[in-house]
């Protein structure tokens, strides 16, 4: 490049990293998911709007040249192969182990259902849905993939923002998106075997899969051990800020160059590797948000900007097309996750909040929609009709949620408060003991002993920690000895440390026990707890409680609709 492209390249890449950004502050201020912004800023700067309006403007700032171009969709493809080292980091294999047959049956029939009748109409319909250069059972089977896949990192952060991510339903909803992802990916991986003859022309499809399915093996076998063996090795010999961050995306980054050899998109390859490395016991939190602050703040804007360079949203929107792709995507899916929660034993409530919580196509069906594009499977109007889709389904998935959340609440937390469970000067000075010292409160109320009560709560905090930031903790569990909610309200003075996002203390511990099946029970007490301390008001306000019938007040007089940024 000459150094005036390069300037204006450096000079663009500013502009879309400052914009992006700014647009996602905006979206998550207004209750959604940063990359809704993300994208939005793109289409705004591609040839949507300022292509358009001011053409020799966006030349000097984007240059068409194709040296140029090759630069941008180089850095794009970094880009994206860096935050699906992050997605993959959110993929935890052992809490699908643990929510065992109840996520597995949702999973399966809410991938089965939408995957079909994709399928289905992908193949009787190529040309009304967008069929690329490919043939019609490649598309087809891209096609179902792209509708019927799930947004794990969009999920994650919504169930994050309304607090309820550390709970049961939360625990369950997040597997189920964990199984959904792994075998849309699996898919994606049997597609691109399939198209991949232009690529790889002495590779047979049969032969792509094999090696696809012998690295995943490898990798979560012999290569999760040799992580956790390497990683501390490492550390002692090479003892420099961020050598394991080296190690993540070096290491990533190797696997998604092997599965773009093999003959499957770079991506896979970098999910993969965060699986990999998220999996590893050695993997601390410290490093593992340094290393996603990092992607998700400078090269995740880049990408999800990029989204927008790729078509001109409105002369490649076809209202029909998109229509049917919504329908599809949303019906479709509310009726096979509703079908897959009732066959697994939910009551109603629980199946109506589990099929919003995973509605959202969002980031995945995005990058499935770019790679599609590049690699000629469908039509720039079906690649826009996927992007609005998976706008449409991450802007709804958590007012979905939250509504059907607040019209199935009853007043359970005033219910359920009791002075004999309240305690002002929690003696503790961990959460194990913070937990026996309120089991012991809750055992002689309910009858339960309380050790056991205690062990099983504990076992819980050391799966997943519940300190959730603000001073708060929630420990929670289900017992079947109990037939309705108990609570055990505790206020440390000097603080414990719940391991917290926001590494701050816990002052105000909630220990909650619900009966066993009643999820959405659970969900909507810790939901109530949760917003309250959203309200900085409120949080104030409790420091100068001294009594039980003080704090019961507070709780009466800060309703939910005062309490921001919560449900």
């Amino acid at each position: 490049m000459t150094p005036s492209e390069i300037a204006a390249f450096l000079a663009g890449i500013a502009v879309i990293i400052l914009l992006a950004r700014l647009f996602g502050h905006l979206a998550h201020r207004l209750g959604q998911p940063s990359v809704v912004g993300e994208i939005i800023a793109g289409i705004l700067l591609g040839p949507t709007l300022l292509g358009s309006l001011w053409p020799a403007f966006s030349e000097h700032l984007f240059p068409s040249a194709d040296h140029v171009r090759a630069t941008f969709n180089a850095l794009a493809t970094l880009s994206v192969c860096l935050f699906m080292v992050v997605a993959g980091m959110d993929v935890d294999l052992v809490m699908i182990r643990r929510q065992g047959k109840n996520a597995g049956i949702i999973a399966t029939l809410g991938t089965a259902l939408p995957l079909f009748i994709s399928l289905g109409l992908g193949y009787g319909f190529p040309s009304f849905w967008g069929c690329g250069q490919t043939s019609r059972y490649v598309f087809a089977l891209f096609f179902a993939t792209a509708i019927s896949i799930s947004a794990l990192p969009i999920i994650i952060r919504i169930l994050t923002d309304l607090r309820l991510f550390k709970s049961n339903f939360g625990m369950m909803v997040v597997a189920v998106a964990i199984l959904k992802d792994l075998f849309g990916w699996f898919l994606f991986s049997v597609v691109m075997a399939l198209a991949g003859g232009a690529s790889v022309p002495h590779r047979s499809p049969a032969l792509t899969i094999l090696l696809t399915l012998t690295l995943v093996a490898l990798s979560l076998t012999l290569g999760r051990k040799l992580v956790q063996r390497t990683l501390p090795w490492v550390q002692k010999q090479f003892p420099w800020p961020g050598v394991i961050l080296t190690l993540i995306i070096s290491g990533s980054l190797l696997l998604a160059a092997l599965t773009e050899w093999i003959g499957v998109h770079a991506v896979f390859g970098a999910f993969l590797g965060g699986i990999l490395f998220g999996e590893s016991l050695r993997f601390e939190a410290k490093t593992r948000e340094i290393t996603e602050q990092f992607i998700t703040n400078i090269f995740a804007p880049i990408f999800f900007a990029s989204i927008g360079f790729q078509a001109n949203f409105i002369t490649a929107l076809q209202p029909a097309l998109m229509a049917a792709v919504l329908g599809l995507a949303i019906i479709g899916k509310w009726i096979s996750f509703s079908l897959g929660a009732r066959l697994a034993g939910l009551k109603p409530p629980e199946t109506q909040a589990t099929s919003a919580a995973l509605l959202s196509s969002g980031i995945m069906g995005i990058i499935l929609g770019l790679v599609g594009l590049e690699k000629g499977f469908i039509t720039r109007e079906l690649f826009v009709a996927l992007v609005v889709m998976a706008l449409v389904t991450s802007i709804l998935s958590g007012p979905l949620l939250s509504a059907i959340l607040r019209l199935g609440q009853r007043k359970g937390l005033l219910e359920i408060l009791d002075p004999d469970l309240f305690v002002t000067d929690l003696q503790a000075a961990n959460p194990a003991e913070a937990i026996r010292a309120l089991a012991r409160l809750l055992a002689r109320k309910t009858g339960l002993p309380s050790e056991p009560l205690a062990e099983m709560v504990i076992a819980g905090e050391q799966a997943m920690s519940t300190g959730l930031g603000k001073g708060l903790a929630l420990p929670h569990g289900q017992c079947a000895g109990i037939k309705r909610p108990s609570l055990a309200v505790g206020r440390s003075t000097q603080g414990i440390d719940f391991n917290a996002p926001d590494g701050k203390p816990s002052h105000w511990i909630f220990l909650l026990l619900t009966p066993q099946e009643q999820d959405l029970v659970q969900v909507q007490i810790l939901s109530a707890i949760a917003r309250r301390f959203n309200d900085e008001k409120f949080r104030h306000e409790l420091r100068a409680i001294d009594t039980f019938h003080q704090f019961r007040r507070l709780i009466e007089t800060t309703s939910d609709a005062d309490s921001p940024g919560g449900l």
